[in-house]
């Protein structure tokens, strides 16, 4: 069965994702029920709105999922458009500049390995064009990211560009706008509404990718990578729904993202991408959180390694010659 380009009010549907619930939260009335977040912004080019910002999301459900274990499923797809906070594009996440040994390789001008081979010898047949430089990383949109229900409300968060600090020293930073939706099936109807949200940012520092998990105990924790003035790529989590949400590194970055897709040499423009991995799962009384980060750090001549290049790239086996990124694991007990 087949639900093909449903629309959310005037918009086109746009990354629509599904709750998950921990252990005894899933909602079983009306056959069984699975509901979704969406945003209704993005770029424009998959919602068709070219707004600058926008102050709606979509609340969806799917109803009757027990019968998707028969030959002829019966579904029903319900949404509604729901007002919440401003949201708008974020810019590009900043990064603490540090020991980048892929750079430092690309922009070797020496004798690393004969007269006039520097370490760009390695891969390419002539030295890239103009130096290399640290990029800043991709931030995403402003699409939904990952959305559980529990307790009767739906918790999600997406990416947006937000004001932190004040007067001369304000700035605009990547930052994450939360939501704390109530959706409701009445009479085979679903309405809903943003009961509490609230907007998490840093100043002088960058969060980006945000993924939502809930507690045993029931509070909302968002993971996310930080980075900026003040970090290399971390991975960090925030109870959302307990006192004032305060961001916390869980693992510090060891030094800044280091990869090919950051330099034009290999990718022009550059444009590194990131945060694809940030993820929460509930296991019993674990919360396990997940978002990407720098787990390694090292110079060029670690870089290189031994004269018969055995190890070349791999700064003792932290990292490949091309990527130094990784994905922070942890268990939290809230």
């Amino acid at each position: 069965m087949n639900f093909n380009s449903p629309r959310l009010g005037p918009f086109r549907s746009f990354t629509v994702w599904p709750a998950i619930s921990p252990a005894g939260q899933e909602r079983r009335a009306d056959g069984g029920t699975e509901f979704f977040l969406s945003s209704t912004l993005g770029d424009g080019s998959e919602t068709g709105n070219q707004a600058a910002s926008e102050n709606r999301i979509g609340v969806w459900s799917l109803t009757n999922t027990r019968s998707l274990d028969a030959a002829t499923p019966a579904l029903s797809l319900q949404n509604k458009l729901i007002k919440a906070d401003s949201y708008s594009l974020p810019p590009k996440a900043t990064q603490k500049n540090g020991d980048a040994p892929l750079r430092d390789c690309l922009n070797d001008r020496g004798d690393t390995f004969g007269p006039g081979l520097g370490c760009w010898a390695l891969f390419f047949d002539a030295p890239p064009a103009q130096p290399e430089v640290l990029s800043d990383l991709d931030s995403g949109d402003t699409r939904m990211q990952q959305v559980v229900y529990s307790g009767g409300m739906l918790w999600g968060a997406l990416n947006t560009a937000a004001r932190v600090g004040s007067g001369k020293s304000s700035q605009t930073r990547a930052g994450v706008l939360w939501v704390g939706v109530q959706p409701e099936l009445r009479h085979g109807r679903l309405d809903g509404k943003t009961k509490r949200s609230g907007y998490v940012a840093v100043a002088g520092n960058d969060v980006t990718y945000p993924a939502v998990g809930v507690t045993a105990s029931g509070r909302v924790v968002m993971a996310a990578t930080l980075t900026g003035t003040d970090h290399f790529p971390s991975a960090s989590y925030t109870v959302l729904n307990s006192g004032t949400p305060t961001v916390r590194v869980v693992s510090e970055g060891r030094g800044p993202q280091d990869g090919f897709t950051g330099y034009r040499a290999f990718n022009d423009p550059p444009r590194p991408r990131w945060g694809d991995y940030s993820a929460t799962a509930m296991d019993g009384g674990t919360l396990w959180i997940a978002s990407e980060s720098i787990e390694q750090s090292c110079t060029l001549a670690e870089y290189i390694g031994p004269p018969d290049l055995s190890a070349v790239g791999s700064c003792g086996g932290t990292r490949t010659a091309l990527a130094n990124w990784g994905t922070r694991v942890s268990a939290l007990h809230l």
